[in-house]
């Protein structure tokens, strides 16, 4: 086993020696700061052990860990339970985040740090035996060394001492890869003159990390950090807002001279890029920016929320930095009209998701232009039928404001006029403001047909009523072979519940059999619950009793005659794009089959 231990200088020496003493067999590394973790991400840790106190921003630091290790076991180290500390386990359960480990070490048991390292706090159902946290005389320590208890006692008085002086002392009001102040520290300042607000974006700081990796992204936002605090004034506040935005706050000034302090800064910036390694010709790392007015007595969140209108007007206007429009470009060639199209199952395993790949792929081969949205957070990742691995998904768009912002930067082109956005990369289920989904969806609907993976029992997912709402088109998965009256029956009010009217809704028959039940009488039952006596659901694609067949190949990345124009793939995709007023060009010449993962390893 692997494990990263990050925590703050001198407890971080006495954490990792006992660690190592109870599991010898493991391979420990250790971080003292955000950037030293953060750049361990590429390591792969089975096991990561994060102290509360590790300096910088704390709030940034959970942020990144399920995105950074979403592979790995994360422990948080709280300390004593007081109100910080609780409000910290609060900010860490919104990101997933909820093995944590309270009081003085080795913990309150019976979730101690040995028992964390390898169970779930929710999964402990007795104490680890024969693992207990030495407590050494100091006599007899070795070569002097303090004793562990004398390190836990320190500890302890670091966290009184640090949270009763943490808005007093420079140190803990600094992020500490980049030098500026943190998030925090600005929230709580007490600004009274007038002065002017610039919001600033990093431009391309994705491309670099998955690119040359994240410490390279660190050494980007290290040099910006190093570079706004040699060219801007002692009185002006330079704030890391978090992940790559900042926010500047420029006393006494009006936006007219922002305006002057911003370009002279974007000159600095230009000339400071090729130092931090990152430029090879391709990659153009610059920023976007918004300014604002406070004179001294309105409320900053709302001075900053107008910054964030200004900078996203400037970047519509704009022209988009060229890595970002080149790729997007590329794969937009046409509109398609706009359209949402959501597969829908009322239980799992009735090949939904199989559905799903299918109907996209299908148009688009047709000449258009697709994007797959994973919005089945807790299933299998639409990713993983691309063979594309460890890319971050939809999970990154959770609390973003302006999503097209970042959307396009992590859609993965699959194939000509197809596009994926991927699912979460683990199974922590990201959590979005209501309108966040509808936003994506608009977003992306501008410009293609997207076509949408949901989970099962969607009726149970709040989130998942606006986007229903939204669909042009419903796709009405039913398992015939398992088929039951009463369960078809409860299916459609389901869908008519979350606001699709029956209009919208078609039927897609699994496991059919025309031995078992006629493709009438498959619309009978399913239409039984419904009031309304026209423009009924009907069936439109009806998928062969051979049906383990499609589920095999579709989980070795095939799809059972996806290139014969009699499969029933063919006509549902065709009778989608017909009933979308969708454009459907059959390919003259057929495609050598090929399996999905042979096809798209060229992205």
């Amino acid at each position: 086993m692997y494990c990263v231990v990050a925590a703050e200088p001198g407890a971080l020496e006495v954490i990792a020696t006992n660690l190592q003493k109870k599991f010898p067999d493991w391979r420990f590394e250790t971080a003292a700061s955000p950037g030293e973790l953060f750049a361990l991400a590429g390591t792969r840790p089975d096991v990561v052990v994060v102290s509360r106190f590790l300096p910088g921003d704390p709030v940034e630091v959970l942020r990144r860990l399920p995105v950074e290790f979403p592979a790995s076991h994360i422990v948080l180290l709280v300390g004593v339970l007081n109100e910080q500390a609780k409000a910290y386990v609060r900010q860490a359960a919104k990101y997933g985040l909820t093995n944590v480990v309270t009081g003085k070490l080795p913990g309150d048991r019976p979730y101690t740090i040995f028992a964390a390292l390898t169970r779930a706090r929710q999964e402990l159902l007795e104490i680890q035996e024969g693992l207990e946290w030495e407590e050494e005389a100091p006599e007899a320590s070795c070569g002097g060394r303090e004793s562990i208890a004398a390190a836990c006692s320190a500890q302890a008085t670091r966290e009184i001492h640090r949270e009763v002086q943490l808005n007093q002392t420079d140190e803990g009001n600094r992020d500490a890869l980049t030098g500026c102040y943190t998030r925090r520290y600005l929230e709580n300042a007490d600004l009274k003159c007038p002065f002017s607000v610039v919001l600033i974006n990093l431009e391309n700081l994705k491309p670099v990390n998955d690119i040359l990796g994240h410490e390279a992204g660190d050494r980007v936002l290290a040099a910006f950090g190093k570079m706004l605090a040699e060219n801007l004034k002692d009185r002006d506040l330079a704030v890391r807002w978090g992940g790559d935005e900042f926010v500047l706050i420029l006393p006494e000034t009006s936006p007219e001279n922002a305006e002057r302090v911003v370009e002279r800064l974007r000159e600095e910036w230009r000339k400071a890029v090729p130092g931090t390694g990152n430029l090879d010709g391709n990659l153009e790392v610059g920023f976007s920016y918004g300014i604002s007015f406070n004179n001294g007595t309105e409320d900053l969140q709302a001075t900053l929320r107008s910054a964030d209108r200004a900078m996203y007007s400037r970047r519509q206007e704009a022209e988009q930095a060229p890595l970002l429009k080149k790729y997007y470009d590329s794969v937009y060639t046409r509109r398609s009209g706009g359209k949402l199209v959501l597969v829908a199952a009322n239980k799992g395993g009735v090949g939904k998701t199989t559905v799903a790949i299918s109907l996209s792929l299908l148009t688009a081969r047709a000449g258009i232009p697709t994007c797959l949205c994973d919005f089945d957070f807790g299933g299998p990742n639409v990713a993983v039928f691309f063979d594309v691995k460890n890319k971050p998904g939809i999970e990154k768009l959770s609390g973003k404001r302006h999503v097209e912002r970042f959307a396009r930067e992590l859609l993965v082109k699959v194939e000509n006029n197809l596009m994926i956005l991927p699912g979460p990369m683990n199974k922590t289920l990201p959590y979005f403001e209501p309108g966040q989904l509808a936003e994506i969806v608009d977003f992306l609907s501008q410009d293609c047909l997207v076509v949408g993976d949901t989970p099962p029992e969607f009726w149970t997912k709040p989130w998942m009523k606006e986007l229903f709402q939204r669909a042009d088109l419903v796709l009405a998965v039913v398992d015939q072979s398992k088929f039951s009256e009463a369960e078809t029956k409860d299916y459609a009010p389901k869908l008519i519940m979350t606001g699709v009217e029956p209009s919208r809704i078609r039927i897609v028959c699994n496991r059919f059999s025309a031995k078992l039940y006629s493709v009438k009488r498959v619309e009978s039952f399913f239409n039984a619950g419904i009031k309304a006596k026209k423009d009924l659901p009907r069936v439109v694609a009806a998928i062969p009793e051979d049906w383990e067949d499609f589920v095999k190949k579709g989980y070795r990345g095939e799809i059972a005659g996806l290139d014969d124009p009699a499969s029933p793939w063919r006509k549902l995709a065709e009778e989608v794009a017909r009933e979308l007023g969708l454009p459907f060009t059959t390919r003259n010449e057929k495609q050598e089959k090929k399996s999905l993962f042979s096809l798209f390893r060229k992205r």
